[in-house]
């Protein structure tokens, strides 16, 4: 489905096209995100932040999306919270300052520094909540 068609899904269930612009992109993020599937799934500082983004601009886990995880190659993790739990643990200052201390304005990254990246972990904790 292009970007047009999904932005037009949205925006038929009412969704404003800034938000439903705002969902296309939290699809996007995840589908590179999970494309790693089943080998691999590591949160990288970049994809954690950005998720944190989305999420705070208002965009959700469409129905489409948990379907095509529940159904797709990621099922298998996802029944997992074990899994998911420990690779959200794995969202740290080990792993995330090398990425987006040069990535982010210094005052947000040196606020997420402060509070050992939780918000980031707290972000994929809710993305994640129906798996866990």
């Amino acid at each position: 489905m292009n970007i047009a068609a999904r932005l037009a899904r949205f925006e038929d269930r009412g969704f404003s096209r800034e938000t439903a612009a705002v969902n296309v992109l939290l699809e996007q993020a995840l589908q590179v995100l999970l494309s790693a599937f089943p080998d691999t799934f590591v949160f990288f500082g970049r994809d954690a932040f950005d998720i944190k983004l989305l999420q705070n601009s208002g965009a959700v886990l469409s129905d489409a999306l948990t379907v095509h995880l529940v159904d797709g190659s990621a099922a298998e993790r996802l029944e997992n919270p074990e899994f998911i739990t420990h690779r959200i643990a794995q969202v740290s200052s080990r792993t995330c300052t090398p990425e987006l201390q040069t990535y982010l304005p210094k005052d947000v990254f040196e606020e997420l520094e402060r509070s050992d990246f939780e918000p980031l972990r707290a972000a994929l904790r809710q993305l994640f909540s129906a798996w866990l």
